[in-house]
């Protein structure tokens, strides 16, 4: 699969920072006030009031969030004693290389830079469903009045910020990838609710991409799933991901339906069209049948060039090298600057010149007009690939395997045609300097 490196300057940090409302966190005091509305559950004189709602969605979002309230990102540590009083404690912290300042208040510890905070962290939870409730409760107070929706969206607004933080400033900075992935998909869930009414695109992309490389298959699905739904793909991304999570989790029907929508819907798409194209190859089907399909694809989106680079390939497989040159060439119509089709191209006639290598091979002496024909044909099929092997070097200039066929025709024709020693000279000094350069890297990596 695609390589998947988590760069965390890469993942947006969105902003979103607590409210500091200038309030002291009093748990005891909270814990009070949560026991009594869960007492007050049972009073339907009391529960049939919306205030009674909206006031256990603040509580319970205080237990839950609170103790952060006062904090932001960036914040300094001056106003951090303002708004969240003086800590218990102040030392020294190193995470991730970096020498950090730490502020320990009851339930959190701020870590801070050059006297601002760069992330902190929960350290004590008072009711591990505490946000759970506040959400619930928020909803029931909706669902009760209209006229109260702005309070409560106010409320999980909150919330959805609070695990939005909890992903980018507590789990990313100390690498737990996997909670971090949990919180972005929480934080999709709160702002995806109806009352909300906002798609959050980017918290649902991190929850699935984070997932896929944590091995988190269930999770991936999920969130890359609800991208899929409103339309949101990355440029194809979310297919491919889609695909290797059911694939990941062996549920192969599912995951080859994503991955035939995707590759139809991005045909530069590398990764889809080839798993699409291995689908093909490795199908039991006949070819002529997986052929006919494709012509009818091909019909009713004649644009689509993914179509002809499938039919070229498959083409190819059932030995028909003339139909798998014409459908390459339809898709350099449509996509000149293709490197794969341009080097398959090379190859194809690249093949056709060996064969005529082998049929010279086998001519008898004595039939030179025959040998010159056919070594003619030979060498006019190696010239032509040529110009689509250079075409793909120079679209992929540092492509070893482009490097090293056309060092090799080059040579070849040296005596034969004008210019082609000088490339020749030019195009092993290329890859005798790559080769320099990757052992002088070997080298430097096994000293260390």
């Amino acid at each position: 699969m695609k390589k998947l490196i988590l760069l965390l300057a890469a993942i947006t940090l969105t902003g979103v920072v607590a409210q500091a409302q200038g309030l002291r966190f009093n748990p005891e005091a909270l814990k009070k006030k949560a026991a009594t509305s869960d007492a007050n559950l049972q009073n339907p004189k009391k529960n049939s009031k919306v205030n009674y709602w909206l006031d256990r969605g603040d509580t319970y979002y205080m237990l839950g969030a609170g103790m952060v309230e006062n904090i932001y990102l960036g914040q300094h540590k001056n106003e951090t004693f303002m708004l969240a009083g003086k800590p218990k404690e102040i030392g020294k912290a190193t995470i991730n290389g970096r020498n950090l300042e730490t502020l320990k208040y009851p339930a959190f510890t701020a870590y801070l830079e050059n006297d601002k905070i760069v992330l902190w962290t929960i350290d004590v939870v008072y009711d591990e469903k505490a946000l759970d409730k506040s959400i619930e409760a928020y909803l029931k107070a909706a669902s009760m009045e209209e006229k109260i929706i702005p309070k409560v969206r106010e409320g999980l607004a909150k919330i959805g910020s609070f695990y939005l933080n909890e992903a980018q400033v507590i789990y990313l900075p100390q690498k737990r990838n996997k909670e971090a992935a949990i919180s972005y998909g929480k934080s999709y869930d709160v702002f995806s609710l109806p009352v909300m009414g906002r798609i959050d695109t980017m918290s649902a992309y991190n929850a699935g991409y984070i997932s896929i490389m944590e091995e988190d298959f269930e999770n991936a699905a999920k969130y890359l799933g609800e991208l899929e739904k409103v339309g949101y793909y990355k440029d194809g991304d979310v297919y491919y991901y889609l695909y290797y999570a059911y694939h990941s989790l062996g549920n192969e029907e599912k995951a080859n339906e994503y991955m035939m929508k995707g590759a139809d819907k991005f045909p530069a798409h590398k990764e889809l069209t080839n798993l699409r194209i291995n689908l093909y190859i490795q199908s039991n089907r006949d070819i002529n049948e997986i052929i006919a399909e494709i012509d009818e694809a091909i019909a009713k989106d004649p644009k689509n060039n993914a179509y002809y680079y499938y039919k070229a390939m498959m083409l190819e497989k059932n030995n028909d090298m003339e139909g798998a040159l014409a459908m390459f060439k339809q898709v350099l119509e449509f996509t000149p600057n293709d490197f794969s089709a341009n080097f398959n191209t090379g190859v194809l006639y690249s093949r056709q010149a060996e064969k005529m290598r082998q049929v010279l091979n086998e001519i008898p002496y004595k039939e030179q007009e025959r040998y010159d024909k056919t070594l003619k044909e030979m060498e006019s099929n190696y010239l032509e690939s040529v110009k689509y092997y250079e075409k793909a070097l120079e679209i992929q200039p540092t492509n070893l395997d482009v490097l090293e066929v056309l060092k090799n025709i080059y040579f070849y024709f040296r005596d034969k045609q004008d210019g082609m020693m000088s490339k020749y000279e030019t195009i092993k000094a290329k890859i005798d300097a790559m080769s320099a350069d990757a052992n002088m890297t070997q080298q430097r990596l096994q000293s260390m």
